[in-house]
């Protein structure tokens, strides 16, 4: 749209296009479209989703309640029925770490019980959205659907959604719909995105999961992404995957989503630049009339 203002504004003399008429109605026209035809859409599908979120679980600020997987998840050695879902962001197996406001913390995560931590910071379910869970059997999915953090409570598009998928084979995959710096908020508060057998575990340090590779940890169970708002990367379309490598460890590979415009995107733009060759055209004829050439 500003490509095509700009050609007009300097092939104006062929046109009959003054630049008093065009600083008057095109780029008003143009300004409008810049401000409300988004060019990428903020929530992106996941390779790898589950769209059927099932029931919200009713939790609140900086609560857990405890939910039956329907089958035994096998996870580094145990084999867990139920986890303990944390408003803020994460999941408990074999036991309960309470719903831990307000940040990721590293000694926390490697000195308490077993945890999939999808994006451990302060969530805030009141303000928007649920936190929901469904089971299919052989596979659970907990998704945090539009939860906002604490400190952006606005009902609109900074909101979070994201979910965790755990297979019946231990396979856990994460996934981000809407994920990253707008979602985060400003606070002073760290985001944490890993997995962990705890009780004691020893710290292999922060890995750039942002980085679509795969790689085998060996015979370590922990990996983990601290990160703060200013360093936090946009996840929106990425999926995580923790695969067990049959040493106690973990294959994890990332994979991320192509992004292309919503066709809402496509139907506004097509119809601006309708808009701007109607208004062309009959400029023109006026300019005509009035006897130009």
């Amino acid at each position: 749209m500003y490509l095509l203002c700009l050609a007009l504004e300097r092939t104006n003399d062929h046109l009959g296009l003054r630049r008093s008429w065009l600083n008057k109605f095109f780029w008003p026209v143009v300004a409008a479209g810049l401000v409300c035809v988004p060019m990428q859409a903020g929530v992106i599908t996941p390779p790898i989703w589950e769209s059927d979120y099932g029931s919200s679980l009713g939790l609140g600020d900086d609560t857990t309640t405890t939910v039956n997987l329907g089958f035994a998840f096998p996870f580094l050695g145990g084999a867990y029925t139920s986890v303990e879902v944390s408003s803020n962001g994460f999941l408990s197996l074999g036991g309960s770490n309470g719903a831990q406001c307000c940040s990721g913390d590293v000694t926390k995560f490697l000195n308490g019980t077993a945890r999939i931590a999808l994006a451990w910071f302060d969530l805030y379910p009141p303000g928007g959205g649920a936190v929901r869970f469904n089971s299919f059997g052989d596979r659970a999915v907990f998704t945090w659907d539009g939860v906002p953090a604490f400190n952006i409570v606005d009902g609109g598009t900074d909101t979070n959604i994201f979910q965790a998928q755990l297979l019946v084979d231990g396979t856990i995959i994460l996934g981000y719909s809407h994920f990253g710096p707008d979602t985060v908020g400003s606070g002073s508060f760290s985001e944490l995105i890993g997995v962990t057998p705890g009780n004691a575990a020893s710290d292999p340090g922060s890995t750039d999961l942002y980085n679509l590779t795969v790689f085998d940890t060996g015979s370590i169970g922990t990996i983990y992404m601290l990160m703060t708002p200013s360093t936090t990367p946009d996840f929106s379309g990425w999926n995580i995957v923790f695969q067990p490598n049959g040493q106690n460890g973990w294959v994890s590979s990332t994979y991320a989503q192509t992004v292309v415009p919503e066709p809402g995107t496509i139907v506004l733009l097509g119809s601006g630049l309708a808009l701007c060759l109607i208004l062309v055209s009959w400029r023109r004829r006026q300019w005509i009339r009035a006897g130009g050439v």
